[in-house]
């Protein structure tokens, strides 16, 4: 090697490395040139990129080489002049010691004494020789060994890199040398290879709006099974998948209202493929309007006879509901100008009324009906799609009707007024009411077949919803017992196109009870009485027996045992039955005093004895009993012995006590009963001779022989009946009075009734065979011998009533001759001790004969207590004043004993004055119970209650002339009558207080309902109601005032119908029914006038039915 310094042998190592660089990076370049012009060389084959695509490659491909080129030659330059510290001589001589470690960093240390060489003073000889022997060194080394040869990995890479291009190039020889070609020419446009090409056959089109077409698109080449064809217009876009047939792709577009582009398109189905996709070039489909029906309104006409107003039905809405009998009219807009127009109702065609673009019309729908409308305009351009409607009839349905009262069984009474209380309602309204019946006799008679009809004339036929009140007196009918009214309530609506709907309601039958009918209720009620007796004897015994067998246990013990407090419960639970027992009894009792009342099947005398049985069962469960019962209780819980000893004294004791009261309660229903059987007797006959009597009198008026037969004929079965009462009834009396109760059998089989029997039998074949004369001599004799009969069974009865009361009386006297004795007595120990001092040694004599005194008076009330056993005469009245009397005799003996001789004088007096009291209230009660002859003292009381019926009578007519009055007539005269009607209450409360027997009666509910009919005048609310409410009291006040030997049991109380009258305010609702009635109607009537549909309406109407008919159910 040359000689040279340092630097120069740096240069020399410098200048190799740049070039081994720069050889290195053309290679490198080369090899990325190669693969990237090989890669796009493939995607080019295979994608066939358009034009800016290749522009862009080329570009791309062109600024990276370059810019790959210029990188190499910079750097080059710079390391090769060592610009920027670029391959400087520290960096080159430390880069040498890696690849000559024997010289190591020698070089490094020379070139940096090569450079300090000039400052150096000392050492530079040291320095100089390091240097050159250096240098020596690297003369040895040759200046190619300083060159980095192309690196082996590099060469292989550069082979691979060729190779592979060169043999991808063979493989693709058929295309990979054109798609270079195209690369080398990227603005050339060079078409891309497609399997298959669209071509559509149907072109731009045009149509009227609303039509359907079809497109079809031609395919050749290697054609898929199918293609999309793309649509769009000015709204919305959409796709459709077509299938080829015959290389040829069809698709139908159906209502085209819009100018509309359509396209075929089939997109590759491989990500790696030269084409995207094949279309063909959008065509348009042009449109031509067609006339589109619009803003289109119907108005409902409904009938003239529905009341309803016109309404209108939206266009929108296919469904179109309209009352039966309706008209419809019919208004819209076209959205071009018309020549014509049609309504197709169900293909049958109406000219409709048609202006530039408007349309209307009025068509009469009967029946359910599909509609269609169609339009054409001036080009003869018709609606493709007319609107179609679907017109449904809603039915006039008939009325909806529901009867409250009467049930459908029922039975008539004397009132002879039926009371109606009907609600109905119906769509629109009604035309008439009306009642169908027909009178049913029973089967042995001949029957009457005629229907007969009778006007409601309360109905309103513009309410739609309403409850009638209608009240029908049936007593021209002349209806006999056992008769049946078959009746029923028809409603008809007002529909006058196909004629009224009627309603029927359910059969009601009132059925008019018979003699035999009313008294065999009465007794079964009575025979519950009687078995509720038995039970409550039953039971007490029962307690009775526990309750001593639980004293001699407890004596026995110390403690209270779990089975001895199980024994005192038992006997509780016991008293408890009773009571329940005692509380049937006076439930029974109140239904046989209302049906006795009602029916006016016994006397008053024994309808007050009812009465009275009810207040002695209120008597039997008395405080005591009840204490009694709640102290055993306690001691139960305490579980102390001698309280349960304590407590089982004191209800022992108040337990015989309710007993002896039960004792009594029995005895005097038993008499009761007896007295009952006597006046059925009594009432049978007096009913059965009033008839023939009638039925005489019609025959000689030569009346139809057939109906008095009939009646002949039911006389003839209560002649039967009345036998076999009589013989009850002799049963009945015969442990009360024998005499009449034999009587009584005598006259139930004497010759008299089994001639009577015979008569009456001749008589009706007489009639039958159309004999008068024959039917007149049979029927008179009959007649005869039911009247002869009637006084012998009311001699019977007499002579029963009068033993019963001789009986009562003589035992009256006893008590009452016992009573002066002991009055003669007291009066004598009071004169005697006039003049008595408390220091007398009279004192304890006085005290003495007080005490006998005392014993007397203790005898004379046993005597008194047996014999209110036997009659209600022995009033409270008396009892109170022996109550006064003894507390007086044994505060007498006390001051007495403790020498308080001015005290005791005082109690002897008052002993005196209550001895005197008693046989005052003793001797009254004997004067009434003789005065009446059955020892109920009712004269009195009947006579006051006839003048205030008659008072009663006025009052109810004056209401019901109320309406014929002015205004300010009407007001004065409310309150005329509201006086009157107060007077009278006052009157009726007095004579209640005189007579508290007859508080729980008929009169004691005539004073309630005065009460109510005051409460109407004072509110100035005076209607059918309170008419209703007068004639109730009228007839409590005659039930009450007339017995039944002055009133015969055919008699009627007639009351006239009056106009119902309102003064103002709304009616006030009926007491007894109807709140709940009315409640449903209104809400009823409310939820029908919130514009729901006819549907709702229909479901709302049955669920308010049902809720009434529930009502219904539970009433009945």
């Amino acid at each position: 090697m040359i000689n040279t310094s340092i630097t120069e042998f740096i240069y020399i190592f410098r200048s190799q490395q740049v070039k081994s660089n720069l050889h290195r990076g053309l290679v490198q370049l080369a090899i990325g040139s190669v693969i990237f012009l090989l890669a796009m060389g493939l995607l080019e084959s295979v994608f066939y990129f358009t034009i800016p695509v290749r522009l862009k490659t080329a570009e791309f491909f062109l600024l990276l080489f370059f810019t790959a080129i210029a990188f190499i030659c910079f750097r080059w330059f710079f390391h090769y002049n060592s610009l920027f510290n670029n391959s400087s001589n520290e960096f080159l001589a430390q880069k040498f010691e890696k690849r000559e470690p024997k010289i190591g960093d020698r070089l490094l240390n020379a070139l940096q004494l090569e450079k300090s060489m000039g400052s150096l003073d000392e050492g530079k000889d040291l320095a100089e020789y390091a240097v050159s022997k250096l240098n020596i060194e690297l003369k040895e080394i040759s200046r190619e060994s300083l060159y980095d040869p192309l690196s082996q990995s590099l060469k292989k890479t550069l082979q691979i890199t060729l190779i592979s291009a060169g043999i991808i190039l063979l493989l693709l020889i058929n295309s990979l040398p054109q798609a270079f070609l195209r690369l080398s020419q990227p603005s050339k446009d060079f078409p891309v290879p497609l399997p298959f090409v669209l071509n559509s056959m149907t072109g731009n089109m045009e149509v009227l709006g609303g039509d359907t077409l079809t497109v079809s698109v031609a395919g050749f080449g290697e054609l898929p099974d199918s293609i999309h064809i793309h649509w769009k217009d000015k709204d919305k876009s959409g796709t459709a998948a077509v299938a080829q047939k015959n290389e040829i792709y069809h698709h139908t577009f159906t209502g085209v209202k819009r100018d509309t582009r359509y396209w075929a398109e089939y997109k590759s189905p491989t990500w790696f493929s030269a084409w995207e996709s094949i279309t063909t070039n959008p065509d348009t489909i042009f449109v031509t309007d067609r006339p589109i029906v619009q803003e289109l309104q119907f108005t409902i006409l409904p009938p003239t006879y529905t009341g309803e107003d016109e309404f209108q039905h939206p266009g929108n809405i296919t469904d179109i509901s309209i009352p039966e009998g309706s008209r419809v009219r019919l208004t819209g807009k076209s959205s071009k100008t018309l020549d014509s127009a049609w309504l197709f109702l169900d293909e049958i065609p109406n000219v409709l009324y048609v202006q530039e673009n408007k349309l209307s019309g009025t068509f009469h729908i009967k029946s359910k009906t599909n509609a269609a409308i169609y339009v054409q305009d001036e080009n003869g351009v018709r609606n493709l799609h007319p609107p179609n409607y679907r017109f449904s009839i809603i039915p006039d349905s008939p009325p909806d009707l529901i009867v409250q009262n009467p049930n459908r069984k029922f039975e008539l009474d004397e009132s002879d007024i039926i009371g109606f209380d009907i609600q109905t309602s119906d769509d629109y309204g009604f035309s008439n009411a009306w009642i169908e019946y027909r009178i049913k006799a029973p089967d042995y008679l001949a029957q009457d077949t005629t229907l007969y009809t009778r006007n409601i004339a309360e109905i309103q036929r513009d309410v739609k919803s309403q409850q009638l009140y209608h009240e029908w007196n049936i007593s021209e009918f002349s209806l006999a017992p056992e008769d049946e009214l078959h009746i029923q309530v028809i409603i008809a609506d007002n529909n006058t196109l196909s004629g009224p709907s009627l309603t029927y309601s359910p059969i009601l039958i009132g059925r008019f009870p018979s003699l035999e009918d009313l008294f065999k209720r009465m007794e079964e009620e009575e025979a519950e009485v009687e078995e509720y007796g038995e039970e409550i004897q039953m039971n007490l015994e029962d307690v009775r027996d526990l309750v001593k067998e639980l004293e001699l246990e407890l004596l026995k013990s110390e403690n209270v045992s779990w089975e001895q407090e199980q024994k005192a419960a038992e006997a509780l639970e016991k008293m408890d039955e009773v009571f329940d027992q005692i509380e049937q009894i006076q439930e029974t009792m109140q239904k046989i005093q209302e049906q006795a009342e009602q029916n006016n099947l016994v006397s008053e005398d024994l309808v007050e004895k009812f009465s009275q049985f009810q207040e002695l069962l209120d008597e039997i469960m008395t405080p005591e009993m009840l204490a009694a019962m709640e102290k055993l209780q306690e001691a139960m819980e305490e579980m102390d012995p001698q309280k349960m000893l304590d407590a089982l004294e004191d209800f022992e004791f108040d337990l015989a006590a309710f007993e002896e009261q039960l004792d009594r309660f029995i005895e005097m229903f038993e008499l009761a009963l007896a007295e009952q059987k006597m006046d059925e007797v009594v009432k049978r006959l007096e009913k059965l001779a009033e008839e023939q009597e009638a039925i005489m009198e019609e025959l000689s008026k030569d009346e139809d022989l057939a109906t008095l037969a009939s009646r002949e004929r039911r006389q003839e079965e209560s002649f039967k009946s009345l036998e076999q009462a009589m013989k009850d009834a002799a049963k009945a009396m015969e442990a009360l009075s024998p005499d009449a109760s034999q009587q009584l059998s005598d006259l139930a089989e004497s010759e008299l009734t089994e001639s009577t029997a015979s008569d009456l039998n001749e008589a009706r074949t007489e009639m039958q065979n159309n004999n008068s004369s024959g039917a007149s001599q049979s029927g008179g004799e009959a007649s005869s011998g039911l009247n002869e009969m009637l006084e012998i069974a009311q001699e019977i009865q007499s002579e029963f009533q009068e033993d019963t009361v001789d009986e009562m009386l003589r035992k009256f006297l006893a008590l009452i001759r016992n009573l002066l004795y002991i009055s003669q007595a007291q009066e004598n120990l009071v004169k005697e001790t006039e003049g008595l001092r408390s220091r007398s040694p009279k004192l304890i004599e006085t005290a003495v004969k007080q005490d006998k005194i005392l014993r007397e008076n203790q005898q004379f009330m046993i005597q008194l207590t047996e014999l209110s056993r036997e009659t209600f005469h022995i009033s409270p009245e008396i009892a109170g004043a022996i109550g006064r009397t003894k507390t007086a005799m044994d505060r007498t003996i006390s001051r007495l004993e403790q020498k308080q001789t001015s005290s005791a004088k005082k109690e002897m007096k008052k002993i005196l004055k209550g001895l005197n009291e008693i046989a005052k209230l003793l001797l009254e009660s004997a004067n009434q119970m003789q005065m009446s002859g059955s020892g109920s003292g009712m004269a009195e009381f009947m006579e006051r209650m006839e003048e205030m019926s008659q008072q009663q009578q006025g009052i109810n007519q004056g209401t019901m002339n109320l309406p014929q009055l002015g205004m300010m007539a009407q007001q004065q005269m409310m309150e005329q009558l509201q006086k009157q009607q107060e007077e009278l209450k006052k009157q009726l409360e007095e004579l209640l207080g005189e007579n508290p027997g007859q508080e729980s009666g008929g009169a004691g509910k005539a004073k309630d309902e005065m009460e109510e009919v005051i409460e109407d005048f004072r509110r100035k609310q005076v209607d059918r109601r309170t008419q209703e409410r007068q004639q109730r009291i009228l007839s409590r006040m005659l039930d009450s005032q007339k017995s039944l030997t002055q009133k015969d049991y055919s008699e009627k109380r007639k009351s006239s119908d009056g106009e119902e009258f309102i003064y103002s305010g709304p009616t006030g609702l009926p007491t007894d029914m109807g709140e709940r009635e009315m409640l449903l109607i209104n809400a009823m009537e409310s939820a029908l006038q919130e514009g729901h549909s006819r549907e709702y309406q229909n479901m709302m109407k049955q669920y308010f039915r049902s809720l009434q008919e529930g009502d219904k159910s539970i009433n009945e």
